[in-house]
Protein backbone atom coordinates (compact mmCIF):
# COMPACT_ATOMS: atom_id res chain seq x y z
CA UNK A 1 0.00 0.00 0.00
CA UNK A 2 2.82 2.37 0.82
CA UNK A 3 4.32 1.82 -2.60
CA UNK A 4 1.34 3.44 -4.30
CA UNK A 5 0.83 6.15 -1.71
CA UNK A 6 4.43 7.30 -1.92
CA UNK A 7 4.07 8.05 -5.61
CA UNK A 8 2.51 11.53 -5.24
CA UNK A 9 5.83 12.80 -3.89
CA UNK A 10 7.63 11.44 -6.94
CA UNK A 11 7.12 13.40 -10.13
CA UNK A 12 4.85 11.20 -12.27
CA UNK A 13 5.68 10.66 -15.91
CA UNK A 14 2.87 12.78 -17.31
CA UNK A 15 4.11 12.28 -20.86
CA UNK A 16 2.06 9.09 -21.13
CA UNK A 17 -1.24 10.55 -19.88
CA UNK A 18 -0.66 14.31 -19.75
CA UNK A 19 -4.34 15.16 -19.93
CA UNK A 20 -5.43 13.24 -16.82
CA UNK A 21 -5.49 14.45 -13.24
CA UNK A 22 -2.58 13.04 -11.19
CA UNK A 23 -4.90 10.77 -9.15
CA UNK A 24 -6.42 9.37 -12.36
CA UNK A 25 -2.97 8.93 -13.89
CA UNK A 26 -1.68 7.09 -10.81
CA UNK A 27 -4.75 4.83 -10.78
CA UNK A 28 -4.44 3.96 -14.49
CA UNK A 29 -0.72 3.24 -14.18
CA UNK A 30 -1.20 1.09 -11.06
CA UNK A 31 -4.02 -0.83 -12.78
CA UNK A 32 -1.85 -1.39 -15.86
CA UNK A 33 0.99 -2.67 -13.66
CA UNK A 34 -1.46 -5.21 -12.22
CA UNK A 35 -2.62 -6.19 -15.71
CA UNK A 36 -6.21 -5.13 -15.01
CA UNK A 37 -6.57 -3.76 -18.54
CA UNK A 38 -5.92 -7.25 -19.94
CA UNK A 39 -8.84 -8.91 -18.14
CA UNK A 40 -12.35 -8.98 -19.55
CA UNK A 41 -14.61 -7.32 -16.95
CA UNK A 42 -17.37 -9.48 -15.47
CA UNK A 43 -20.07 -7.12 -16.77
CA UNK A 44 -18.92 -7.74 -20.36
CA UNK A 45 -18.41 -11.51 -20.11
CA UNK A 46 -22.04 -12.24 -20.95
CA UNK A 47 -21.72 -10.60 -24.38
CA UNK A 48 -20.46 -12.50 -27.40
CA UNK A 49 -18.51 -9.40 -28.42
CA UNK A 50 -17.49 -8.55 -24.85
CA UNK A 51 -13.79 -8.39 -25.62
CA UNK A 52 -14.40 -6.02 -28.55
CA UNK A 53 -16.50 -3.79 -26.30
CA UNK A 54 -13.74 -3.75 -23.68
CA UNK A 55 -11.07 -2.88 -26.25
CA UNK A 56 -13.24 -0.04 -27.58
CA UNK A 57 -13.79 1.40 -24.08
CA UNK A 58 -10.09 1.04 -23.33
CA UNK A 59 -9.05 2.76 -26.55
CA UNK A 60 -11.53 5.62 -26.11
CA UNK A 61 -10.34 6.23 -22.54
CA UNK A 62 -6.66 6.06 -23.48
CA UNK A 63 -7.15 8.49 -26.39
CA UNK A 64 -9.14 10.81 -24.15
CA UNK A 65 -6.58 10.85 -21.32
CA UNK A 66 -3.45 10.88 -23.52
CA UNK A 67 -4.34 13.53 -26.11
CA UNK A 68 -5.68 17.07 -26.18
CA UNK A 69 -8.83 15.75 -27.89
CA UNK A 70 -12.06 16.57 -26.08
CA UNK A 71 -15.09 14.26 -25.85
CA UNK A 72 -16.70 15.69 -28.99
CA UNK A 73 -13.55 15.07 -31.05
CA UNK A 74 -13.09 11.53 -29.76
CA UNK A 75 -16.78 10.90 -30.48
CA UNK A 76 -16.27 12.14 -34.03
CA UNK A 77 -13.29 9.76 -34.45
CA UNK A 78 -15.51 6.85 -33.41
CA UNK A 79 -18.46 7.92 -35.56
CA UNK A 80 -20.86 8.91 -32.80
CA UNK A 81 -23.64 11.17 -34.00
CA UNK A 82 -23.23 10.22 -37.67
CA UNK A 83 -26.86 9.13 -37.96
CA UNK A 84 -28.20 12.02 -35.94
CA UNK A 85 -30.64 14.36 -37.62
CA UNK A 86 -29.41 17.20 -35.46
CA UNK A 87 -27.20 19.88 -36.98
CA UNK A 88 -24.92 19.60 -33.95
CA UNK A 89 -25.13 16.00 -32.68
CA UNK A 90 -24.09 15.26 -29.11
CA UNK A 91 -20.97 13.12 -29.43
CA UNK A 92 -19.77 13.98 -25.92
CA UNK A 93 -22.28 11.86 -23.99
CA UNK A 94 -21.24 8.53 -25.53
CA UNK A 95 -17.55 9.20 -24.94
CA UNK A 96 -18.20 10.36 -21.40
CA UNK A 97 -20.17 7.15 -20.74
CA UNK A 98 -17.36 4.99 -22.19
CA UNK A 99 -14.73 6.73 -20.04
CA UNK A 100 -16.87 6.37 -16.91
CA UNK A 101 -17.63 2.68 -17.44
CA UNK A 102 -14.02 1.99 -18.42
CA UNK A 103 -12.72 3.42 -15.14
CA UNK A 104 -15.39 1.51 -13.17
CA UNK A 105 -14.64 -1.78 -14.93
CA UNK A 106 -10.88 -1.29 -14.77
CA UNK A 107 -11.16 -0.74 -11.03
CA UNK A 108 -13.30 -3.89 -10.66
CA UNK A 109 -10.50 -5.81 -12.43
CA UNK A 110 -7.96 -4.57 -9.86
CA UNK A 111 -6.96 -6.27 -6.64
CA UNK A 112 -8.91 -5.40 -3.48
CA UNK A 113 -5.77 -3.67 -2.22
CA UNK A 114 -5.64 -1.33 -5.20
CA UNK A 115 -9.40 -0.73 -4.97
CA UNK A 116 -8.95 0.41 -1.37
CA UNK A 117 -6.12 2.76 -2.34
CA UNK A 118 -8.16 4.34 -5.16
CA UNK A 119 -11.83 4.74 -4.14
CA UNK A 120 -14.00 5.16 -7.21
CA UNK A 121 -15.27 8.57 -6.15
CA UNK A 122 -11.69 9.91 -5.96
CA UNK A 123 -10.69 8.93 -9.50
CA UNK A 124 -11.58 11.95 -11.63
CA UNK A 125 -13.24 11.20 -14.96
CA UNK A 126 -12.75 14.53 -16.69
CA UNK A 127 -9.65 16.37 -17.86
CA UNK A 128 -7.91 19.18 -16.03
CA UNK A 129 -8.20 22.59 -17.65
CA UNK A 130 -5.21 23.25 -19.91
CA UNK A 131 -4.34 26.38 -21.82
CA UNK A 132 -5.64 24.70 -24.97
CA UNK A 133 -9.01 23.86 -23.39
CA UNK A 134 -9.36 27.34 -21.91
CA UNK A 135 -8.64 28.87 -25.33
CA UNK A 136 -11.17 26.56 -27.00
CA UNK A 137 -13.80 27.56 -24.47
CA UNK A 138 -13.06 31.26 -24.99
CA UNK A 139 -13.30 30.82 -28.77
CA UNK A 140 -16.61 28.94 -28.48
CA UNK A 141 -18.06 31.64 -26.24
CA UNK A 142 -17.02 34.41 -28.63
CA UNK A 143 -18.51 32.52 -31.60
CA UNK A 144 -21.77 31.98 -29.70
CA UNK A 145 -21.94 35.66 -28.82
CA UNK A 146 -21.42 36.67 -32.44
CA UNK A 147 -24.20 34.31 -33.56
CA UNK A 148 -26.65 35.69 -31.02
CA UNK A 149 -26.11 39.30 -32.09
Amino acid sequence: MERYRSQPEAAPNLNRYPYAYPITYRFIMAAIREGAHRKLPKKLQRYKNGWDRWVKKRNIAFIYFSSPAVEDEVGYMYGYGMNSRSIEPNRRAAVSDHVKTFIEMLRENCSPRLQSIFPLDEVLLHKPQTLISLQRRANAISIARRRSC
